[in-house]
């Protein structure tokens, strides 16, 4: 008679493979991660002293204005942490290898991830566009900053925006001169949201690249992601984003255009 099938109790097993399931049980922080602009306060002025690189001396206000990335987040989920002591170890230790932020706020904890303008991307919902735009003004013309003489910082050269800016009328953001954009992903189907961990699922799809010679946008190599009319709609550039490339002065830096796939972790 057969005997039946049994399985060692998962504390019975040795250490080295617990750990290795409970490893295998982490997040997985792939990137580019998408970061989604969702409320005003990331343009913040810095009051610069002399031990700052751009201070000058003299009657000059020394105000840095600079957009604040590290102030755009999104939530990491984290089971593990609260399993056992055991899995708390091996999820603390994971915490602090990959940068991430323990809060605790409406009577739980909450696992963060901050922007790393490297690699990942702001995403721009059609419905914040505006308030993306306005946003620097608005705050240079507060109190403390008006008749205040600034020089803008930005970091963040990677944005992402739904593909309906391109079928729509919207205006391309007048603040994007302030950031010498390198790659803008075309967000292709469902978007994201305020939940969750999001990210682009990379392929080896085509990308419009700006020529920095004939100064005009040209299809590249590679599958479609995205039907063939999205491409076309940014070839013609009636956003006039070659145009703002000129007036900012950033036509001879390179620029992608990539439609991609948005994923939650």
């Amino acid at each position: 008679m057969p005997q039946p099938h049994t399985f060692t109790l998962f504390t019975d097993l040795p250490s080295e493979l617990r750990n290795q399931i409970w490893h295998q049980a982490l997040p997985v922080l792939s990137q580019p991660g998408l970061f989604s602009y969702h409320r005003k306060g990331c343009w913040q002025p810095k009051w610069l002293t002399p031990d700052d690189w751009d201070y000058y001396p003299g009657g000059y206000d020394n105000i840095r204005f600079e957009f604040r990335h590290d102030l755009l987040t999104m939530p990491v989920e984290m089971p593990l942490f609260f399993v056992n002591r055991e899995t708390r170890g091996i999820a603390l230790s994971w915490i602090r290898n990959n940068g991430i932020e323990i809060r605790f706020s409406e009577n739980r904890l909450h696992f963060i991830r901050r922007l790393n303008p490297e690699f990942d991307a702001l995403y721009l919902p059609m419905e914040k566009m505006l308030d993306f735009d306005m946003e620097p003004v608005d705050r240079m013309f507060e109190p403390d900053l008006i008749e205040r003489m600034l020089s803008e910082i930005t970091y963040l050269r990677r944005f992402a925006m739904p593909e309906d800016f391109f079928r729509t009328e919207e205006p391309l953001p007048d603040a994007w001169g302030s950031f010498g954009i390198r790659v803008l992903y075309v967000i292709v189907g469902t978007q994201p949201d305020m939940k969750g961990q999001w990210e682009i699922e990379e392929r080896e799809g085509r990308a419009i690249i700006w020529n920095v010679e004939s100064r005009k946008f040209e299809l590249g190599d590679g599958c479609d992601i995205c039907d063939e009319s999205l491409y076309q709609l940014i070839l013609e550039d009636k956003k006039e984003i070659g145009k703002a490339l000129i007036h900012h002065h950033l036509a001879d830096k390179p620029l992608e255009i990539r439609p991609v796939v948005a994923v939650r972790k």
